[in-house]
């Protein structure tokens, strides 16, 4: 105690004891700090950031039209010898869309046409699930898109030789008659995500 004015005295030692604190609490707040960096780390980029590292993959293709009539299901849109042709295939890890702009005369799949929602595009084989309504019972040249039913699929056909050949599917054959018109050109849209 301070005898001049009666107040105590702090030991030399207080000093010292909240530096021992501050630097404690240092310690916790780097560790803090680090914690934050790895979880969104992990948020960023699950799977040691694979997926950060995949890109958007886009490509277009047109070739002609076969001029093939009868029967929907099974008709071919694209000449077996000319398919839609696609480049750096072996590098897509999915297809996400698909979009096919094409002609078709008397496919009867306007509102409450017969065929509506009966027609489905198929690429190689593969009914890709996307319904081709809209067109009516003259020539109508119309651009449909859609997410693909078996994608995998579709991606394992692509790769393999890096062309598509598209066809139509009929749920309910027998029904109708379409034409495919072989004066203009069907166009083909990949979209989904490659390394």
């Amino acid at each position: 105690m301070d005898t001049f004015s009666g107040k105590a005295v702090i030991s030399g030692n207080a000093p010292a004891r909240n530096r021992s604190r501050k630097g404690r609490r240092g310690w916790r707040v780097g560790v803090l700090v680090l914690l934050a960096l790895v979880l969104v780390g992990s948020v960023v980029a699950p799977g040691g950031g694979a997926a950060a590292r995949l890109r958007r993959y886009q490509q277009q293709d047109s070739t002609y039209q076969t001029g093939d009539s009868g029967s929907p299901d099974g008709i071919a849109i694209t000449d077996p010898s000319y398919p839609f042709q696609f480049t750096r295939v072996g590098r897509i890890v999915s297809i996400q869309k698909v979009t096919i702009t094409l002609t078709i005369n008397s496919g009867n799949t306007a509102p409450g046409q017969f065929d509506e929602d009966n027609l489905v595009l198929a690429l190689d084989g593969v009914d890709t699930g996307i319904k081709l309504n809209g067109f009516g019972s003259a020539f109508d040249t119309l651009t449909i898109s859609g997410v693909p039913n078996h994608g995998a699929e579709l991606l394992k056909q692509l790769k393999a030789d890096g062309t598509l050949a598209a066809t139509i599917v009929d749920r309910t054959p027998g029904d109708g008659y379409v034409i495919i018109y072989d004066a203009t050109q069907t166009t083909l849209t990949i979209a989904g995500k490659r390394r």
